[in-house]
């Protein structure tokens, strides 16, 4: 049969295409066998026709579809989906290189290598979200040649220690990050502030140390900023002023040997977005400036503030009246007035105001619980009897009386507990210490 050019071009193409799509799905179905393997396949929980004929119908495998019949079930992975399946061991460098691959979830296994060094390829894998958390991953190594298409990355509770790899930062069309509960250390890399394109990070639970690099400011897209529960000290950078598009922000330091920010708390003008602000149990002090949050625009939302147990003094500044729905916890600092008006915030505090007034966001001088405020009717603020040492009976939301303090039981036999109670109680402990972990379940 005779073809024209046109007619014998378009038969090549054809025939190259079926060819390269029976080259795709051999590779394929070879790759995804040696990760069966390398992952312990035999073990996993459910395994249903991994290494039948159509890969497209193995457990966990979805393909995009396929235009030709003949070639359909057989090509095109475009996720993996194997959470909490009971993988054990490494992902084969190759995984990375599946041509159509876009979301891969292996969370809640015993992974121990993501095999990362697989996109160090002239074509890795197109992915656009890896999800890995719970696992017992150890390196990042490869993690830097990620391919642009990658917008989130969750490594959340593995086993990741060491300093920050600094190469992570390379991954500039990265949105999201996910980094939390494993125990990095050292400083945050400065590099960070290249990562323009991101929307949240989260390192809570880590072992990071020194300050907050000012370069986190030039993330003026960032939306979530988690790095809470480290060894971080120090001010609050005052470019963190620059990031506005933020809305929560979580600093804070309540677990056992954690850092402790200090200075004047930010006025946060600039961050209009912001519902969400955790700043407890650090050394923060003076009073929360007037204008805070002053140019909101979200003060018809639901707005949380977390102050409590720093050394703050004075009172709540005036802008906070403009927030219909704030709940806001000082309780464990030296504040010593509360205004009316914010008294009559029904709203507040999930609606406590309305219930119990001022009682509600701190117990008033002369009184205390375990909370420094009432938030049920069981839960009162109890007249304390005194004496007070040093002012204290003016100030507001504490945690115990001063006659609690006298109450445990000493045994003869126990002079050095006696000894260091009092100067727990004479210093101060239950409301000015940030850390009295073990002292205060002593009675």
């Amino acid at each position: 049969m005779f073809l024209s050019r046109r007619g014998a071009t378009a038969q090549f193409w054809a025939a190259l295409i079926c060819s390269m799509a029976s080259v795709s799905a051999q590779s394929e179905r070879e790759i995804l066998n040696e990760f069966y393997m390398a992952t312990r396949g035999d073990g996993w929980e459910n395994n249903n026709g991994w290494g039948g004929d159509e890969v497209c119908t193995w457990f966990g495998v979805d393909c995009i579809e396929q235009d030709d019949p003949n070639n359909a079930g057989n090509e095109g992975v475009s996720s993996i989906n194997l959470s909490s399946n009971n993988l054990y061991g490494t992902v084969p460098a190759s995984f990375w290189k599946l041509p159509f691959l876009s979301m891969v979830n292996l969370g809640g296994n015993d992974i121990t290598d993501a095999g990362f060094t697989g996109f160090d390829t002239d074509d890795p894998s197109p992915v656009t979200q890896i999800i890995l958390t719970d696992n017992s991953i150890t390196s990042l190594d490869g993690i830097e040649h990620a391919p642009d298409s990658l917008r989130t990355l969750h490594l959340t509770q593995n086993r990741l220690q060491g300093s920050v790899p600094k190469e992570i930062c390379e991954l500039t069309s990265l949105r999201k990050l996910f980094l939390s509960f494993n125990e990095l250390s050292g400083e945050l890399p400065t590099e960070f502030g290249l990562m323009e394109g991101l929307r949240e990070l989260f390192f809570y639970g880590n072992w990071l140390s020194g300050m907050l690099p000012s370069e986190l400011g030039m993330l003026d897209k960032l939306e979530i900023l988690t790095i809470a529960e480290n060894q971080l000290t120090g001010e609050i950078p005052t470019e963190m002023e620059n990031m506005v598009n933020l809305r929560t922000l979580s600093l804070h330091n309540t677990e056992p040997d954690t850092g402790e920010h200090w200075g004047k708390i930010p006025k946060f003008e600039n961050l209009v977005f912001l519902t969400e602000i955790y700043l407890d149990g650090n050394s923060f002090s003076g009073t929360i400036p007037q204008r805070f949050l002053g140019n909101s625009n979200v003060t018809d939302q639901a707005v949380s503030i977390g102050f409590s147990e720093n050394l703050l003094t004075g009172s709540l500044p005036g802008t906070l009246v403009r927030f219909e729905n704030l709940y806001i916890d000082i309780t464990g600092n030296l504040i010593t007035d509360i205004a009316q008006r914010d008294c009559r915030q029904g709203k507040w505090m999930n609606g406590q105001v309305e219930l119990f007034g001022c009682d509600a966001i701190l117990c008033p001088e002369g009184t205390a619980n375990s909370i420094g405020r009432q938030d049920s009717v069981e839960d009162e603020c109890i007249p304390c009897s005194g004496p007070y040492e040093d002012g204290m009976g003016e100030v507001l939301g504490q945690y115990a009386c001063p006659e609690d303090y006298d109450d445990y039981d000493y045994d003869d036999d126990t002079d050095a507990i006696q000894i260091l109670l009092d100067l727990y109680f004479d210093t101060g402990g239950p409301t000015y210490w940030i850390n009295a972990q073990g002292w205060a379940d002593a009675f």
